[in-house]
């Protein structure tokens, strides 16, 4: 079954607009709050893209997985071929990271990332 579609009984479209507007990051700081982590973390970015309008059809593209790795003090930064969904999509690879490759921090783009 579609994932998407199984929990549609339950979607709050209010929730949704939240994502869309943008009105969900209303007075909190993700820079604070990443710089705030005191344990060792994974940070896994999959792939993403901008749709015709500008949106970012991903939760970061590469300059935001870049920003958030800088904040993380103790972080494995992993880059998986995937879409979103990536604990669907590839359950076996989710649930053992020891397989990835670590990113290489020289290989991230210092100017303006081009989509996927």
């Amino acid at each position: 079954m579609n994932e998407i579609f199984r929990g549609l009984n339950t979607y709050d479209p209010c929730f949704g607009d939240t994502f869309y507007t943008n009105s969900w990051n209303t007075g909190f700081d993700h820079a604070e709050t990443l710089a705030n982590i005191q344990v060792p973390a994974v940070l896994i970015h999959t792939n993403w893209s901008y749709n015709a309008d500008g949106i970012l059809m991903a939760a970061m593209d590469d300059k935001d997985a870049e920003r958030a790795r800088s904040l993380i003090n103790d972080v494995q930064f992993f880059k998986v071929d995937s879409g979103h969904g990536f604990h669907f999509e590839k359950p076996g690879d989710f649930s053992d990271p020891a397989g990835f490759q670590e990113a290489d921090p020289s290989n991230t783009p210092s100017s303006p990332p081009t989509p996927n």
